[in-house]
């Protein structure tokens, strides 16, 4: 069974805190981390919002940096602001595909939102294995914060009431798996830059953070992970080889 923890950066405004307490609560997840949050945790104003889930709130984790928190087997952005192909760092997955993916994991998983004003930087979004985003009519697409909390936590509450304490259908990769399977393909990127010179350094980067979404968002097994890191370690030495035997 996964774990949940909803991590929100920079609020700014206290009620809607307290609004996100209560709704984790509603639906059985405790863990709320907050990071550089710009008004009083315990405000009237958060513990009104949170009505019977002033616990969740007054043992919300507050840390200075996304980087102080963690780790996480998946951390889940969210936004309104969904990019297109050439956008590789807003590419993002609806709420339906999240949940279709999150039916047979287990792990540690960060739901993080960003400030109401101006959602989540970009830097942000590169700390992320993937984005989320809820559809919405076009005439106004961003939902407050509560609202967006709510429905995401409700559906992941159907996944794990469905599942059961116990049901596991695959051994998911650890974060450890994950990290030494995107450290392959980046050797395997780096050799083609630095050595073949087939990728400036933009591409690179683009084929970089295209593998790291598709692998974010693909939840793969820790087998199908192994495998994949076998063959790119095949394909880094025969690059090696041809390399050698041009110079």
């Amino acid at each position: 069974m996964f774990n949940l923890s909803v991590i929100l950066k920079e609020s700014r405004i206290a009620g809607n805190i307290g609004a996100i307490a209560r709704v984790m609560k509603n639906f059985g997840f405790s863990r709320l981390i907050l990071i550089n949050p710009q008004v009083e945790l315990l405000s009237s104003e958060s513990i009104a919002r949170a009505k019977h889930a002033v616990d969740v709130l007054s043992g919300a984790e507050v840390h200075s940096s996304l980087k102080n928190i963690g780790p996480f087997d998946f951390l889940i952005g969210t936004s309104a602001h969904i990019g297109g192909d050439y956008n590789t760092l807003r590419v993002g997955i609806t709420i339906d595909e999240l949940i279709k993916n999150m039916q047979d994991i287990e792990g540690e998983i960060g739901l993080l939102f960003g400030p109401e004003d101006s959602g989540l930087t970009n830097e942000d979004l590169s700390a992320c294995d993937f984005l989320v985003s809820i559809p919405s009519s076009p005439e106004y697409r961003t939902l407050n914060i509560s609202h967006a909390a709510c429905i995401i936590l409700y559906e992941i509450y159907k996944v794990k009431q469905a599942r059961g304490p116990d049901q596991m259908l695959f051994r998911k990769a650890s974060r450890v798996e994950l990290d030494q399977l995107l450290a392959k393909y980046e050797g395997i990127l780096d050799y083609l830059h630095d050595h073949m010179k087939k990728f400036d350094e933009r591409r690179r980067a683009d084929a970089s953070r295209v593998f790291h979404n598709i692998v974010g968002r693909s939840f793969i097994s820790g087998r199908e992970a192994h495998t994949m890191m076998g063959v790119f370690r095949h394909v880094l030495e025969n690059l090696q080889g041809i390399w050698k035997d041009r110079t």
